[in-house]
């Protein structure tokens, strides 16, 4: 499913590529199942952001355009897709989002960073691996709009859905603080004086 929002990424992206749709996501039954994609975990906050499944379903004042692609495959291609999203998500805490790498395809340089991703670097990857899609150019140069070029993608709906994203309240300090550079070594300092104090 590819989409474009009215959120600030979502316009910058758009700004810098001119492409119609800005992030990409990735389910196995339609409009009414999970969608899977790397993406924010909150919705007030654009870090940190992640492994999350998203939320089709909600009405939001937010207006997000979408285009739903179906792509047909064999069954033991789709149960590998689905084995590898669920684990993957089931140890979701171990990814992140891919910043650099997604600022590296504007200059057409591919950054891999490990547990790392982007939407569209994840969604390619997923398939790829899987053996249902194969590439003309690596993985982390894939951009969202690349997916309405694949042969055999057939497009099935679009329009404008709910919002995008994990709805849940801001999070705990200590996580926004773990995206910043050295974020890790500020937690630890922290952690530390507060222990001297005691």
């Amino acid at each position: 499913m590819l989409t474009k929002s009215n959120t600030y990424p979502s316009r910058l992206i758009h700004i810098a590529t001119t492409d119609p749709y800005t992030h990409v996501s990735i389910g196995l039954e339609g409009l009414d199942g999970a969608f899977y994609s790397f993406g924010r975990k909150y919705k007030r906050l654009i870090l940190p952001a992640g492994l999350v499944k998203e939320d089709v379903t909600c009405d939001s004042p937010l207006e997000i355009k979408y285009q739903m692609y179906r792509l047909r495959v064999t069954r033991s291609d789709y149960l590998r897709v689905k084995a590898l999203l669920g684990e993957m998500y089931s140890h979701r805490e171990r990814y992140h989002y891919n910043i650099l790498g997604m600022l590296s395809v504007y200059f057409n340089y591919p950054l891999r960073r490990r547990g790392r991703y982007f939407c569209s670097q994840f969604v390619a990857e997923t398939l790829q691996s899987c053996g249902v899609v194969a590439f003309d150019k690596d993985t982390a140069l894939v951009r969202p709009m690349d997916f309405s070029h694949i042969s055999g993608l057939q497009l099935v709906s679009e329009g404008v859905i709910g919002r995008l994203g994990v709805d849940r309240s801001l999070p705990c300090p200590s996580e926004v603080v773990a995206v910043l550079p050295f974020g890790h070594l500020l937690l630890r300092a922290c952690r530390f004086c507060v222990r001297r104090r005691r």
